[in-house]
C-alpha cells in the first residue's frame, strides 16, 4: 500500500500539486513504515513543502530524513539543501523556534544561527558541544562558514559548451547580487532558481568563482534592494523575478551596475538585460514547426481566463504574419472533468456514431492547445474522440509535467511542444535527479534550468554570441534581450521524444516595427 501512495504522491509533486501530495502522504503512519520507506516519506513531504514555499516544514522533513540516509553522496546533497534553506529562512523563524532536547530540527536551526552570528567560529564550537550527535559534512560547513569571508577575486569563464567571454559586463568584478523571492507565494520559484544557480556554480571548474549574495526580493522595494546590493559591492545584479518589480527597476533613472532581469518589460536601456521564460516564445516556436509541416489553417483552444486571452491574441498576430489563418477559437474552463460540449463547438462535430462523418473545423488542418498537463490529459483524448484524429496538435511546455509519466501521458500521443532542452535530453538526467532531491520538481524544474543559465550568462553578457544552455539555445538580441531557441518534442508512448533540429523550419516571421 505504501508504495502505491508514494507513487501517487510523487506524481502530484511532479505536477506541482503539493496539497494533494501531502493529503495522500498523511494517510500513512510513519511508525508502520520500514526505514527505507520512512526516508521516501520524509523526502516527498520535503518536496511538497518546498513547492508550497514552506521552508520551515521542508527543513523539518529533511532533518528527519538525514539520519536515514546511508549513501554519503545523497546525505551530502540533503545536508546541502538544509544549509541552503537555512540561509533563506526568515530571521523570525530561525530565531523563534523553541529549542527542544533531542529534536533534530532544533539542532539544525541552532546551526543556522551559529553560521549567521558575528563570530561563526566561536558559535560553531559552542554548537558542537550542544549537539554532538548531529554530524554535518565538514566541507559543507567550511563553505558556509567562509562564504562571506572569501577574498575578492576576478571571475573566470565557464568551461565546456559555454564559449569564453572576451569582455565581462561593465564594471564586472567578483560579487553577484541576486534578488529572488525567499518568502511569500513565489518562494518556491525563487528556491528553484537559487538552487539552479548554485548547481551551475558548483559545476564551474574555474579556479576562482564569483561570490553569490542572495537578497529576498519580497522583503522590500526592488529599487532599494538594488541600491543596497550595489553599496555592498555588487558588480552585477541578477533579478528580480516578478514582472512588476522588473518594470520598477527598469524605470529607475540611475542604474550604475548592470542588471540581468529574470522577466521582461517593454523598457530597453544600456546595462539592463532581460532573460525570461515567456510562454509566447514557446507558442511561436510551436507555430514555426506547424508552418514548416505545411499547416496553414488553425483551430485554437485556450483557457477562459486572462492568460488565455493573452495567448490567443499573440498567436493570431504571429500566425497571420506567417500567412496563416485562424479558422476558429474556443475557450474552456480549466479544472473541469468533461469538455465534450466545448470540443464539439470547436470542431463543429456531433456525437460519434450518430452522424455520418464528424467535420472538425472549417478547412482546419492543425490545432493549437494552451493547457496544463492536467487539462491536456482530458482535452486531447476528447478531441480525438470527437473527430480530430487527422489534425496534429501543437502546444506549449505546460502540457508536460516536467518529468516522464508514461501512465498519465499515454493519451497525449502525437502532441508536439517546445521546452527547455534540460528537461528533455538524457544527458541532463543526473542533474534532474539532483533537482528532485532538492525538492525542485514539476514546472519548477524549468526555473532550475533558468537559474543555471543565469549564472552562466552573468559573466559574459557583453560578449554573448550564443551558447547551448539548459533552458535553450541562448543568444543576445537587440534591446539586450536574451532569446531562447527551445528543443521541440513529440509525445510517443507516454514520454516526450525530442525532434531532430533538422525538422525545425528556418526563417520565422519578423515582428512588425
Amino acid at each position: 500500500m505504501a508504495g502505491a501512495v508514494f507513487d501517487a504522491a510523487r506524481a502530484d509533486v511532479d505536477a506541482g500539486l503539493a496539497d494533494a501530495a501531502l493529503v495522500k502522504l498523511d494517510t500513512l503512519s510513519k511508525d508502520d513504515l520500514r526505514p527505507e520507506q520512512q526516508l521516501q516519506f520524509h523526502l516527498l513531504r520535503a518536496s511538497a513543502y518546498s513547492l508550497q514555499g514552506s521552508l520551515l516544514n521542508a527543513l523539518r522533513e529533511r532533518a528527519a530524513a538525514d539520519p536515514l540516509l546511508a549513501d554519503p553522496a545523497l546525505k551530502r546533497r540533503n545536508q546541502e539543501a538544509i544549509l541552503e534553506a537555512l540561509t533563506l529562512l526568515p530571521a523570525s523563524q530561525l530565531n523563534g523556534y523553541p529549542t527542544v532536547a533531542g529534536d533534530a530540527l532544533s539542532g539544525w536551526l541552532a546551526l543556522g544561527r551559529a553560521l549567521t552570528s558575528d563570530d561563526p567560529s566561536q558559535s560553531l564550537a559552542q554548537w558542537r558541544q550542544d549537539y554532538p550527535a548531529l554530524v554535518v559534512d565538514a566541507a559543507l560547513l567550511q563553505a558556509h562558514t567562509h562564504r562571506r569571508a572569501e577574498p575578492a577575486a576576478a571571475a573566470a569563464p565557464m568551461p565546456g559548451t559555454v564559449p569564453p567571454a572576451t569582455q565581462a559586463p561593465a564594471g564586472a568584478g567578483d560579487i553577484v547580487a541576486i534578488l529572488l523571492p525567499a518568502s511569500g507565494s513565489s518562494a518556491a520559484f525563487g528556491e528553484a532558481l537559487r538552487q539552479g544557480m548554485l548547481a551551475a556554480r558548483q559545476a564551474d571548474e574555474a579556479a576562482v568563482k564569483p561570490e553569490l549574495r542572495f537578497y529576498d526580493s519580497e522583503a522590500g522595494d526592488s529599487v532599494a534592494q538594488y541600491r543596497k546590493a550595489v553599496q555592498e559591492g555588487a558588480s552585477l545584479v541578477i533579478g528580480p523575478l516578478r514582472k512588476e518589480q522588473v518594470a520598477a527597476l527598469a524605470g529607475e533613472a540611475d542604474l550604475p551596475t548592470p542588471v540581468l532581469a529574470l522577466n521582461q518589460t517593454d523598457t530597453e536601456r544600456d546595462g539592463f538585460y532581460q532573460f525570461s521564460l515567456l510562454p509566447e516564445d514557446e507558442l511561436e516556436q510551436a507555430a514555426d514547426h506547424a508552418w514548416g509541416d505545411g499547416r496553414q489553417n488553425a483551430l485554437l483552444l485556450v483557457p477562459a481566463k486572462d492568460f488565455g486571452q493573452r495567448m490567443q491574441h499573440h498567436f493570431k498576430d504571429y500566425w497571420q504574419r506567417w500567412g496563416g489563418r485562424v479558422a476558429g477559437v474556443q475557450t474552456y474552463a480549466p479544472g473541469e472533468k468533461d469538455y465534450a460540449a466545448t470540443i464539439k463547438r470547436l470542431l463543429q462535430a456531433g456525437e460519434p456514431g450518430k452522424e455520418s462523418i464528424p467535420t472538425p473545423g472549417v478547412d482546419a488542418d492543425v490545432i493549437f492547445l494552451i493547457a496544463d498537463a492536467r487539462d491536456a490529459r482530458l482535452l486531447v483524448p476528447q478531441l480525438r474522440y470527437y473527430g480530430a484524429t487527422r489534425l496534429p496538435i501543437y502546444a506549449t511546455s505546460a502540457v508536460y509535467g516536467g518529468r516522464p509519466n508514461r501512465a498519465q501521458d499515454q493519451d497525449l500521443a502525437g502532441v508536439v511542444f517546445c521546452d527547455a532542452p534540460w528537461l528533455l535530453n538524457e544527458t541532463s538526467a543526473t542533474e534532474r535527479q539532483t533537482a528532485v532531491e532538492h525538492g525542485v520538481t514539476g514546472a519548477n524544474a524549468r526555473l532550475w534550468a533558468m537559474g543555471m543559465d543565469a549564472y552562466r550568462l552573468s559573466r559574459r553578457l557583453n560578449a554573448l554570441t550564443g551558447f547551448n544552455g539548459a533552458s535553450g539555445e541562448l543568444s543576445l538580441k537587440p534591446g539586450n534581450r536574451i532569446h531562447r531557441r527551445l528543443q521541440c518534442a513529440r509525445f510517443e508512448g507516454g514520454v516526450p521524444v525530442p525532434l531532430s533540429p533538422d525538422a525545425e523550419p528556418a526563417g520565422a516571421p519578423e515582428a512588425p516595427h
